[in-house]
């Protein structure tokens, strides 16, 4: 039976299902802002608790994934990404080995949606992963300052975090006490948090203005914004947005700062008071080392006015708070007191002590800051020579690119040129075939109209035969034979006409084989190529068959051919 005991874990579980859910739910389709918020007031405070539950985050991160695919949310689905990229960032150390790759994932879905906003979180987040984690602040950088080029495409109205996106970047330029670029970049970041109504970092912002002003010395512009910066953490008609900043805080801290700034310029009176509530403040807070932060010049300003037990108190009470909360570049300005604080009381001994302490200590930090620039410097000659080298490949891969493109359009005009040469040919071989079609035709013409003539030469022959015949008995036919012509210089012409139509260049060949052939013996070897019969040939020439055998004798002996046979083989080979 189920009891109280053992249903509480079931109904926790139960109830905080239904909470995530129900509050993912709540941002379907709900603009970028409220996701920002939900993200700055849910999901960070639960990635930066100690006690999380990893199960349970990717859990909830899961139930969102879902929930926006399942819904087509695209700000949702880029919330899940974001969310997890957020998780790589804050919890595994070392960090995880997939984070890049899911970056570059993130990044691309929110290319592909063409979402400016989410693809500068996505740099944003990117930027921090390297500075905070890798400690490749080449690569921070150029992340960062990637997402400094999207800012401008985006409308500050819709996008809270723009005030966070220049606080970011800035705050890397002043890690690297690159004062005079992070002066511009945080007064954007004050300007910004104007434009987004979202106040969360502007008196730090301004505060950091004013802190670098200090760190180069010009402390009367540092002054100028340390007041700024005060006028709008006292500033009580400031919009509030969901996440806001601790202003009684922020009154100490800057209080604290205007204070050191009085010290440094020797203004004891003023700088005293604005030191202790600074200190006060801090204390209230728990914030041990930002009250040994002015304990230190309280207590200098002590030894000054050589309140010696009062000196030795705050500097005390400062050292205790560094060593407690483990800030060892404050002992720089600490030691330094304490050297003299011993001195003005005689114990020479301490005083050497903390002296070289104050030496070592600023060496190491130099060192520490040396190795970070050259670091940097390595990082950036490394990235350098891998953009180089990629820059090399890409021209390769261009080159290949282009030669491989040269060759498809060399192969390409070769294929266009054979296919006009073989068209061209085709072209021409339709012409021939159409011209031999022709005069394979005309020579059909011209054989039927050599036998048509043939025929004709053969009728008149018979036709003349038949008037002889009847010569003697009719006067009329006898004259009628008279009349009638045999192969007419007209007919010839008309024969060799149709004959070099059938037979083209053979009687041009058979003049220059037999060049003293007389005009009947050209006729005789023309009908003998035409393969008449010794009685068609004596028609149509009009002589008797015995000048036929007589045309063939003399030829005989002229080509020295022994039979008949011989002499037809060679009239039909001229």
């Amino acid at each position: 039976m189920w009891t109280l005991k053992k249903l509480l874990p079931f109904l926790v579980f139960l109830l905080n299902g239904l909470f995530v859910r129900a509050q993912f739910t709540e941002l379907l389709d709900k603009p970028h802002s409220e996701h920002y918020w939900m993200h700055r007031q849910y999901w960070l405070p639960k990635m930066l608790d100690a006690n999380r539950d990893s199960v349970s985050i990717f859990q909830e991160i899961e139930k969102a994934r879902h929930l926006a695919q399942t819904n087509k949310d695209e700000e949702l689905q880029m919330t899940a990404q974001l969310m997890e990229l957020f998780y790589y960032i804050i919890v595994p150390n070392p960090p995880h080995p997939l984070v890049d790759a899911q970056f570059e994932q993130a990044y691309s879905l929110a290319e592909k949606l063409d979402n400016s906003k989410a693809m500068a979180s996505i740099g944003r987040e990117w930027g921090m992963h390297y500075l905070l984690r890798v400690r490749n602040y080449e690569l921070c950088f150029e992340h960062y300052y990637d997402m400094y080029e999207l800012l401008g495409k985006v409308e500050p109205t819709t996008f809270p975090e723009l005030p966070s996106c220049y606080h970011d970047l800035a705050k890397a330029h002043y890690f690297f006490h690159d004062y005079r670029i992070a002066i511009p970049l945080y007064k954007q970041a004050v300007d910004a948090a104007y434009s987004t109504s979202n106040f969360e970092f502007a008196p730090s912002d301004m505060n950091s203005v004013g802190l670098c002003f200090q760190r180069l010395n010009e402390l009367d512009s540092a002054e100028y914004y340390f007041i700024m910066a005060l006028e709008l953490a006292e500033d009580t008609t400031l919009p509030k947005s969901p996440v806001h900043f601790n202003s009684r805080a922020w009154v100490g801290i800057i209080s604290g700062n205007i204070g050191y700034n009085h010290f440094l310029k020797g203004d004891y009176e003023k700088a005293i008071p604005l030191l202790k509530k600074d200190v006060a403040s801090a204390l209230q807070d728990n914030d041990l080392g930002l009250a040994a932060g002015s304990l230190i010049p309280l207590g200098a300003i002590e030894v000054e006015q050589e309140n010696l037990a009062l000196a030795e108190k705050h500097l005390m009470d400062a050292s205790k708070f560094i060593h407690k909360v483990q800030q060892p570049w404050r002992l720089e300005k600490l030691y330094p007191e304490l050297s003299k604080l011993f001195t003005a009381m005689g114990n020479r001994e301490l005083a050497l002590v903390y002296l070289d302490s104050a030496v070592t200590i600023k060496d190491s930090l130099a060192l520490e800051f040396s190795k970070l620039q050259v670091s940097r410097v390595q990082q950036k000659l490394e990235r350098e020579q891998y953009l180089a080298e990629l820059e090399e490949l890409e021209s390769e891969r261009e080159l290949k690119l282009f030669q491989r493109n040269g060759l498809i359009v060399v192969v390409v005009l070769l294929i266009i040129i054979v296919m006009l040469v073989f068209r061209a040919l085709q072209s021409r071989y339709r012409v021939k075939q159409l011209e031999l079609e022709k005069a394979e035709e005309e020579l059909r013409i011209a054989s039927d109209q050599l036998s048509v003539f043939t025929k004709h030469l053969a009728e008149k022959n018979q036709q003349i035969e038949k008037l002889s015949e009847n010569a003697d008995e009719s006067v009329e036919a006898l004259s009628e034979l008279q009349k009638i012509t045999i192969l007419t210089t007209e007919d010839w012409a008309y024969f060799k006409q149709l004959f070099e139509k059938v037979h083209v260049g053979y009687l041009s060949r058979l003049s220059e084989k037999l060049p003293n052939l007389s005009p009947a013996e050209t006729r005789f070897i023309a009908l003998s190529k035409l393969e008449l019969s010794s009685k068609e040939m004596a028609a149509v020439l009009g002589v008797g068959q015995a000048a036929i055998r007589q045309y063939r004798l003399r030829l005989r002996k002229r080509l020295d051919i022994s039979d008949q046979k011989e002499l037809q083989d060679f009239i039909r080979q001229v």
